[in-house]
């Protein structure tokens, strides 16, 4: 019989699922504190093409204060700074934190939701959208990026991103479609609309 197990961090997620054990994880059978939460969140951060400790694939974003599992499982149901007195029980745990996966569309609302995904939303962009619209996408979320093949075939500098020369900066809106800086100068140049 499963235990009746229920979590702080399952009442603040907005979907109707209710607390309890995860099928993939049977091991795991108590609700525990966020605090206790220390999986390593690492590869999960990159395969959600979100930056580790600052930085992906050589793109910055707005991600270096995920750093815990905690932080991650916060994230995930708009908490933008991490409570680690929150308990969560293995569904939420693993359904919010480490199981979760993006979708192949992206969920911004000024965007039709057609485009391949590109990278992960950033917590600094789930923020801003959560603020500007009323509404929540997790973190990790795909977002597709329409200004890159313009940067790509328009300018002709897809060797200089790669190379390192530029670099990507997470932003959101529909004014302000990319940044990117030189970093030897950390001048920062606009693409509008």
């Amino acid at each position: 019989m499963e235990p009746n197990l229920r979590c702080s961090l399952g009442s603040l997620h907005q979907s109707s699922s209710s607390c309890g054990l995860h099928p993939r994880h049977p091991k795991d059978t108590t609700t525990v504190k966020l605090s206790s939460c220390n999986k390593d969140i690492k590869t999960h951060l990159q395969n959600l093409k979100l930056a580790v400790g600052g930085r992906c694939g050589g793109l910055d974003t707005h991600n270096s204060e995920i750093t815990t599992e905690a932080d991650l499982l916060c994230r995930s149901v708009a908490l933008f700074t991490t409570n680690t007195s929150l308990t969560v029980c293995p569904f939420h745990r693993y359904t919010l934190g480490l199981d979760y996966r993006q979708g192949k569309t992206c969920l911004h609302p000024d965007h039709e939701g057609k485009g391949k995904t590109f990278r992960g939303l950033s917590s600094f962009q789930s923020q801003r959208i959560l603020e500007e619209y009323s509404l929540f996408i997790p973190v990790g979320s795909g977002r597709f990026n329409i200004m890159i093949s313009f940067f790509y075939f328009h300018w002709g500098i897809q060797g200089h991103i790669m190379s390192g020369k530029y670099k990507y900066d997470n932003i959101i809106g529909c004014n302000i479609n990319l940044i990117f800086t030189q970093v030897i100068t950390d001048t920062v140049f606009y693409v509008f609309d």
